[in-house]
């Protein structure tokens, strides 16, 4: 069972991508639903994009690639196109799926079986996703493979080359008024530590941050403490794990850009990369609490007041870099301002 989220639900996916798989059929019809695509194997290709009218950067000619092994789907880098891609992605997961029910109707499907567990037995669907996430992990990592310099190159938002100044552009992702937290580990909990929670504004007056940390959510008024009761709102979910690799974990963030938005990727320094995606709905968040860390990622991120590394600011326990003797940066990897004000 291929675990895929395009829709709202885990659970309401239809079919089993293990069974039937006709490739030749299934080129055929993504032919006549998208036109032209110059295969790469069987089962990738690439295409122009049905969305490409919408893109607001330059379009390249491998940006969009279609899949039509497991769960067919459409996937194109740029983020302007989203919604297009994702009607697209339907009709074209209908048009197989109606031919495959057609060639095989008598086909029980390990999805379907899914589907229809009672959501009463709570303890057998949770079994069955964390069964589900273990046993695809692999197939997940190779069909969304995606380097880390990769990902860098293919930043929406340029980066740019000043290493100890990105923190103001992840600062770019909040609203001006937003109250948020930097500070260390422990920065939170009493009077003193009020300085720690500025307005974007506040902090984008100051000419550096030292301090390592920040949280995705954002807090009240008057708050010196991460406390759940301060949080006034969740911006982000921020996705990581100490268990992967930096090239498992930028494949598996590529997989979760189909149903979130990425919104930056950080580089600790350390042994992990911190994904910072638009929150799920809750419905999504439910069976993530379960998927991500079946797959090998931290389930300690879905607290809202979690502490996560801050780019732009030197990451004192990290060894210098061998070659140069230079600090290692916490830094972005991947960012996208688009659609912010």
């Amino acid at each position: 069972m291929k675990v895929d989220l395009n829709r709202t639900s885990l659970t309401k996916l239809d079919w089993n991508p293990d069974s039937c798989e006709d490739f030749e059929s299934r080129r055929s019809i993504a032919q006549s639903v998208l036109g032209g695509i110059t295969w790469e194997s069987d089962e990738e290709g690439h295409l122009k994009c049905p969305g490409q009218h919408l893109h607001t950067s330059p379009s390249h000619k491998k940006d969009c690639t279609i899949f039509v092994d497991g769960v067919p789907n459409i996937f194109c880098f740029h983020q302007s196109c989203r919604e297009e891609v994702a009607k697209i992605n339907q009709l074209l997961k209908s048009e197989i799926r109606d031919e495959e029910t057609i060639t095989h109707p008598n086909e029980i499907t390990t999805r379907e079986k899914l589907v229809s567990l009672p959501r009463t037995e709570p303890n057998r669907f949770e079994y069955d996703l964390i069964t589900a996430a273990k046993t695809d992990k692999p197939y997940l990592i190779k069909k969304y493979n995606w380097d880390p310099a990769d990902a860098f190159e293919e930043s929406p938002t340029s980066i740019g080359d000043n290493p100890n100044q990105e923190w103001r552009l992840l600062l770019g992702l909040y609203e001006k008024t937003d109250i948020i937290w930097i500070g260390k580990e422990y920065s939170s909990g009493k009077p003193e530590h009020a300085k720690h929670f500025k307005t974007v504004s506040e902090w984008l007056d100051c000419e550096k941050i030292i301090v390592p940390f920040t949280c995705p959510s954002i807090f009240k008024p008057g708050s010196y403490s991460r406390s759940k009761d301060q949080i006034l709102a969740q911006r982000y979910l921020v996705v990581e794990s100490d268990d992967l690799s930096h090239e498992e974990s930028c494949s598996l963030f590529k997989w979760m850009r189909q149903f979130m938005r990425l919104r930056a990727i950080i580089n600790t320094g350390g042994k992990s990369l911190h994904a910072w995606f638009e929150p799920p709905n809750s419905e999504q968040e439910a069976e993530l609490r379960i998927i991500l860390p079946a797959l090998g990622f931290d389930s300690a991120m879905f607290r809202l007041s979690q502490p996560c590394r801050l780019p732009g600011v030197v990451r004192l326990d990290a060894q210098k870099d061998p070659l140069l003797g230079l600090p290692v940066y916490q830094s972005l990897l991947w960012l996208d301002l688009e659609g912010i004000a």
